[in-house]
């Protein structure tokens, strides 16, 4: 097989991509590319094997895998035990050895001098996975779909699922931007941190970040809390300025006042006792009533002027977008 090396993305992130949906979530990876040796059967022509091997390489290349040749994978182990390894057991070695991500060790089965099936064999550092296709003619479109069948298996080892439930349900879930559907919902997803957002409408969005583990189901609930629970207080205009009745008030008692202190007044000039013999002389006298009613006078007097001064009587009002208030206050 001629050397070769050929630069694209992962396929772990390519599966990623196909869960998710999104190509901008994949991320370059590494593989080193291998022959196989089959086991109890017979090996087919190093034709055929080539053929099967440039299918793959091409496939993982169109895919965004770095690969990296049988010969050059086998020139960088040289020394190691495992520098030709051609079976499952070894490719873990190799990952780790190499560097890369990744092993895919494809092996075609030979059935009376010509190619039956291909395995393709995807090996990491810590688990595999491997797909086969029987061969129908064309050994490149065998390789081909057993490559395909390791993608789905590969999948599924390296995906879970988040279970979200919400109170009140019906919650929209979006995963990295993206919706998947309302609560409650079972959904798989790829291996690792997700950005999980909760849109439910008249309620608070909730924004949670997950760790989705393989084969393993992430529960999620999360009681929405509605909008006005979550709204500030609006904002209330108060105005507070003396009331009129201030004025009612003090000039109701100034004018009291001035009322009472004409009769003792009065009195006080036209009131009196004719004192000796005639002619006698005219004697004022003020009256108990009338030093009561001037001193009724003076205190009302005195209090119209203090509240006409003081305005101790005051208006508050108080207005917010929900209604407003008027109070009415006063003191001496």
């Amino acid at each position: 097989m001629t050397d070769r090396r050929t630069a694209c993305g992962l396929l772990a992130a390519l599966l990623a991509s196909a869960a998710l949906g999104s190509a901008g979530e994949v991320a370059a990876q590494s593989c080193a590319l291998l022959p196989g040796l089959p086991e109890g059967g017979a090996p087919a022509s190093a034709a055929e094997s080539r053929a099967a091997l440039d299918a793959v390489a091409s496939a993982l290349a169109a895919d965004g895998v770095t690969v990296i040749a049988a010969t050059d994978a086998r020139q960088r182990m040289s020394g190691e035990p495992f520098a030709e390894c051609d079976r499952l057991e070894c490719g873990a070695d190799v990952a780790r050895s190499l560097g890369v991500d990744f092993v895919a060790l494809v092996t075609v089965w030979g059935r009376r001098g010509r190619a039956a099936s291909v395995v393709v064999a995807l090996v990491g550092r810590d688990d595999s996975v491997a797909g086969d296709a029987p061969v129908a003619g064309d050994v490149a479109a065998a390789a081909t779909s057993a490559l395909g069948v390791a993608r789905q298996r590969w999948q599924a080892a390296r995906m879970g699922y988040l279970v979200v439930e919400t109170t009140p349900p019906g919650a929209l879930v979006e995963v990295e931007g993206r919706a998947i559907g309302e609560s409650p919902l079972r959904h798989l997803l790829e291996a690792g941190p997700r950005r999980v957002r909760l849109v439910l409408d008249g309620h608070a969005p909730v924004e949670r970040t997950v760790v989705i583990r393989p084969n393993a189901e992430l529960p999620l609930e999360v009681t929405l809390v509605p909008e006005l629970a979550t709204a500030t207080a609006p904002a209330v205009a108060t105005t507070d300025e003396p009331s009129f009745a201030n004025w009612l008030l003090g000039g109701g008692l100034l004018a009291a006042g001035v009322g009472l202190l004409v009769p003792p007044i009065h009195g006080f000039a036209v009131d009196g006792t004719c004192v000796g013999e005639p002619p006698c002389e005219l004697v004022h006298q003020f009256g108990t009533a009338n030093g009561v009613l001037l001193g009724v006078a003076i205190a009302a007097l005195g209090a119209g002027v203090v509240v006409l001064a003081l305005q101790p009587i005051r208006v508050s009002v108080s207005a917010d977008a929900t209604g407003a208030r008027l109070t009415l206050e006063g003191s001496l």
